[in-house]
């Protein structure tokens, strides 16, 4: 049986980091894993298919995509998880379609392993070369990691190409993908299934199985995660424009949903992101909607 990694997804956090192992547990989630092997052999299983994998190759694997691995000797994997909100421009293709040839020989000058230097480097606030940066801001951070995860997804779309999932039920993507382009709305498990044709009870069966958590909850998370986004990305836009923007209808709605993903109220967020002030607990909420 395949688990969501719901508690990852929560986190909405750009990971990238050498590992001698790679994970074994059968798993999938609705952020991009990248696998580049900079030494070490394993066996890839994704979507039902099994792939070798050996130094430099990397292994891409798109959202909702189910996998594991087996690792047939512990080398140097470098490992990349990438949320959805690094690449929203291409999110709709991933609600539906996985890479139709994961595996991508990278010959030559090495492009993606290039960039995922690049990408390790702003993570631990460091510039294209490899050189302390002490005035990095986590805008500047996330700025640059959303630009360069764009460019990479863009590579992996036309180097691997594309086909329709098939593993996850076609019920739960569909639903994933209602979701994900109408959260914004006044969107409910109703109007869900009446744009599916199905039954409520069936597809919040389906949902529950899958993914671990009831609609309304992820409907919820997505419009959290959007929320945190838009705090990363627009720095003069108000907490109050925020709210309403990533579709959260109530002052206290928001409050509750955000502080129980992040630890924080989205005014927190907001200062600690800007290296004004702390997330988490001690704050004060007059600041927020």
């Amino acid at each position: 049986m395949y688990i969501y990694e719901y508690d990852r997804d929560r986190n909405n956090i750009f990971y990238i980091a050498v590992e001698t192992r790679v994970g074994v547990k059968r798993h999938f989630h609705n952020c991009m894993e990248l696998i580049y092997v900079l030494d070490g052999d394993a066996i890839a299983h994704i979507d039902g298919e099994t792939y070798h994998l050996s130094a430099g190759q990397l292994c891409a694997v798109s959202c909702f995509s189910t996998h594991y691995y087996e690792n047939l000797r512990n080398g140097q994997y470098m490992v990349c998880l990438v949320p959805r909100r690094y690449f929203r421009e291409f999110e709709s293709i991933f609600n539906v379609n996985s890479f139709r040839d994961p595996i991508v020989d990278d010959i030559g000058d090495k492009p993606f392993l290039s960039t995922l230097r690049i990408m390790e480097n702003i993570v631990h606030s460091r510039n294209v070369f490899g050189e302390p940066m002490q005035t990095m801001t986590e805008r500047y951070r996330e700025t640059q990691l959303h630009f360069l995860s764009s460019y990479l997804v863009n590579l992996l779309i036309n180097h691997c190409g594309l086909h329709e999932r098939h593993r996850i039920s076609s019920l739960v993507a569909d639903a994933v993908r209602i979701i994900e382009n109408n959260f914004r709305d006044d969107l409910t498990t109703a109007d869900i299934c009446k744009k599916m044709g199905c039954y409520q009870k069936t597809l919040a069966h389906h949902f529950k199985k899958t993914m671990n958590v009831s609609i309304i909850s992820y409907i919820e998370r997505t419009r959290a995660l959007e929320a945190a986004r838009l705090l990363n990305t627009n720095p003069k836009m108000t907490v109050e424009t925020v709210m309403l923007e990533s579709g959260f209808k109530s002052n206290r709605s928001f409050l509750r949903h955000f502080k129980n993903i992040y630890g924080c109220t989205p005014t927190e967020y907001k200062n600690h992101r800007s290296g004004h002030g702390n997330s988490g607990g001690g704050g004060n909420d007059k600041g927020d909607p």
